[in-house]
Order: C-alpha cells, then structure tokens, then sequence
C-alpha cells in the first residue's frame, strides 16, 4: 500500500513536471506550430507534376527492389543518407495506406508512384518540414542553454519567418538535412566546450557524420571540431598532448564511421566514386552555362542572396552583431561565429551558385543577429537605469516590450517576402500552362526539347 502511494505521488508529480515544462516553453510550441503551419501552405505546389528535382524521393524510390531490380546503387551525386530516409518514410506511407486500404499491394502502391505521385511527393515534403521544425527547436535550445531564453525566443521567431527555409520546406532536398544536423553539430560543439571529455568528441563527429551523409559539403564541419578543440584547451600547446589528440581523433573516426554506415557502397565502389566527386567538385569550382560572369560569388552572396534570404534589416543586424562579438574575444561566441564563417568560405571558392547553398548557414546568422539584439538591450537597459540612479529623470525601457516591437519591426519585410511566395505559389504553374498550350496546339509526332525535370 505504501508503495503504491509513493508510485502515485511520483506520477503526479511527473505530470506536474511535465505540465510545467511545456508552459516553460509554451511560446517556443506556438513558434513552431506555427512555423509548421506557414509551410504546410501551399505544400502541394505543382502536383499532380513532380517539377522539383526531388532526387531523393526519386532514388528513394528506386531501391523498392521490385520497381527497378537493376537499378544503379552506386549513384554517389549526393551521399546515401537522403536515399535511405526517402525509402524509410515511404515505407511507412505503404504500411500506412496497406492498413486503411488504400493501396491492395506493393505492386499497386509502385505503379501509383510512376503514374501520380502527388501522395508520394507530399510525404517526401511534410519530411522536409519536419527537418525544418527540427531547426527551429535545435537553435533555441542552443540559445537557450548557453545564453540566454530571450535570444533563443528571437532566433526561434526569426527562423521560423525566414523565406529561404519557407521556400527550401516546399522542396525534397539534402540542404534542409544538412542544415539540421549543423545546428545538432553546435550543440555538440558546446557541449564538448563544457566537458572535453571522450564523449563529447564522439558525439560531435556523430553529428558530423549525418551532416556529411546527407550532402558532402557537412565534411567540412570537422573544420569546426578542431577549431573548438583548440578554443577549448588553455593553448595550443596543450591541444597538441597525447590525450586531447586521442579524443580530437576519436571525433574523426566517428565522423567516419557515421558517414560510412549510410554510404557503404563508397567502400567497395572508392574508384568511381572518387570519379563522380571530383566531376561534382569540377562542376561546383567552374560552374555552368547561364552564370553571370559580371558577378563574383561573393558578391552574389553578399549583395544579392543573403539580403534576399535574410531581408535587408536582419542582414544589417547580423552582420553588425557578427563583428560586435567578434571583437569581444570570447570564446563562447567564437564557437557560433565559427559554422557560418567555414561554410561561406567555402561557397566563396566555388563559382556554382545557388541560394540554397546558403541554407546552412541562415540559421547560424539568425541566432547571431538574436544574441545581437539581446545582449543590445542589455546594455541600453543598464545604460538607461544608470542614469535613473544617477537623477535623470528617464524611463527605463520595459525589455520584454522592447523586445517584441524590435523583432516585429524587423520582421515585417521577411513576412511580406513569405506572402509574396506563397501567393506565386499559389497560381498555376508555368510549366503546366504550356503542357496545356502544347498538347491543344503542337501537331501529334512533333518533336519537344525539355530539361531532365520538367513537362514529359
């Protein structure tokens, strides 16, 4: 009887726990519930017509082994991982619609996908969202651990209204992927900051792993693990012992092994695989036909994408804050500043663009534009209340108000950007209208040039 008292009481207060941690973060679930929302909108663009390249569902597909029993396992444009999920989650839409009555056989729900794919591809989508909800979570809980619940609400708010994750959330893609376990990645860095223990380097070269699994370009994150080694050590010189060059190695074998688990055919297939990379890497450096030649890659970056992608106002405060923490010298700043600063290098070599290249970095800025604004106010509200003190009779601000018109000021042309997109979304595709035009005005047996992806 006593024990079944102590059992109920600590169920009560679990749920009490519980309840207390969702209030705790109510207005991070209302960020993201909403943020979910905004995406699901117009989620549907283009269907019945797969337009998008969506290589993942497509090659997701193809590993159902009664769709295409010969099909090429080695295709190593993008790493495997996207490939895996996109065949994991469509197993579960079979099992889903087997157990409703939707789909009578494999068979059935295989021939479906060549003919319709609309159900398939919204799925593969709602996936992506997903991806992007995590994005959302992760970066406050990033802030919210290692600075403060203010900065983390902002970054939270900021990405949630972000136009290039709106748009990218519409797309079956890797970038989203990747961008997801790089924010999972500076936790893992921070963490190993707090504790550079074994550990703390194994799950960061997890993290990395992912990254790198799921577009090639995360490789580059283990960048990042060594410069976070060393920030972590009181010198270089201590970075260099035995035991921290054990744990610095331990994070690369892992990296390794997480990046090989989801790639097992690069073992036995290193020749042509190395092939494809490097014509990849051939193709990123010297691009394609139709670049503008007027414009270099970084100031297509700086000038043109990372304006449009993070609106004029946040980019200003970005940029601004990244300087401003810079120059503190601190290393818990370093280590936000350090992802962002890697991969834009990086796009900076290359003369592909895209502005979903950029997507890795997006999220990295806006946390740093949210600690910018904080730590701002910060300073004023002292400023300010110093002076009150002193006998000047002015009002200190209230911060939370303060707060909240600053973020709406500066959101309102990212919010303007997402309706913009979505109600051009939401007209009748282009593609579609002269699909239309051709079959009521092109003579039967003419010939048709189209891309890869596009009108069949």
């Amino acid at each position: 009887m006593e024990h079944e008292t102590k059992s109920s009481t600590r169920t009560g207060s679990d749920r009490k726990d519980f309840r207390s941690h969702l209030y705790d973060h109510r207005f991070l679930i209302l960020v993201v519930v909403s943020g979910i929302i905004i995406r699901l909108w117009n989620v549907g663009w283009g269907l019945p017509f797969l337009y998008e390249e969506a290589i993942p569902l497509r090659f997701g597909m193809k590993l159902w082994p009664s769709l295409s029993p010969s099909v090429d396992f080695h295709f190593f444009v993008y790493p495997a991982f996207s490939y895996y999920l996109q065949l994991f989650v469509q197993y579960l839409h079979f099992c889903a619609g087997f157990i409703t009555g939707s789909y009578e056989s494999l068979a059935e729900f295989i021939t479906l996908f060549e003919s319709d794919p609309s159900a398939f591809t919204m799925v593969a989508r709602c996936t992506t969202i997903l991806f992007d909800a995590g994005i959302i979570v992760m970066s406050y809980i990033v802030l919210d651990r290692y600075y403060n619940r203010t900065s983390a609400l902002i970054a939270a708010v900021f990405i949630c209204f972000n136009v290039l994750h709106v748009r990218q959330s519409h797309l079956v893609n890797v970038d989203t992927i990747l961008t997801f376990f790089s924010v999972v990645t500076l936790y893992c860095l921070y963490r190993l900051s707090e504790t550079p223990s074994t550990r703390s380097y194994v799950m960061c070269g997890i993290a990395i792993g992912l990254a790198a699994a799921s577009k090639y370009n995360g490789g580059i994150l283990v960048l990042a693990l060594i410069a976070a080694h060393y920030l972590s050590t009181k010198s270089f010189r201590e970075g260099f012992r035995s035991a921290g060059l054990y744990r610095l190695a331990a994070g690369g074998a892992a990296a390794a092994i997480v990046f090989l688990l989801f790639n097992p055919l690069i073992i036995p297939h290193f020749t042509e695989f190395l092939e494809k990379f490097r014509n990849t890497e051939t193709h990123m450096e010297a691009g394609h036909l139709g670049l503008d030649p007027s414009t270099s890659t970084i100031a297509y970056y700086f000038l043109e994408s990372l304006p449009a992608s993070l609106e004029i106002p946040i980019a200003i405060v970005a940029l601004l804050a990244s300087v401003w923490l810079a120059a503190t010298r601190d290393k818990k700043y370093y280590l936000l500043l350090l992802i962002p600063a890697i991969y834009l290098v990086m796009l900076a070599s290359w003369k592909m663009r895209a502005d979903r290249y950029i997507l890795p970095a997006i999220p990295f800025l806006l946390m740093i534009a949210a600690v910018g604004i904080t730590r701002s106010l910060e300073m004023l509200t002292l400023h300010i209340g110093s002076k009150w003190k002193a006998g000047i009779t002015a009002p200190v601000p209230t911060k939370p108000y303060a707060v909240g018109i600053l973020v709406v000021l500066l959101l309102i042309p990212s919010v303007r950007a997402i309706t913009e997109y979505h109600r051009i979304t939401g007209l009748p595709d282009t593609r579609t209208t002269a699909m239309e035009w051709i079959e009521r005005n092109v003579k039967p047996g003419s010939a048709i040039a189209t891309g890869p992806f596009g009108i069949e």
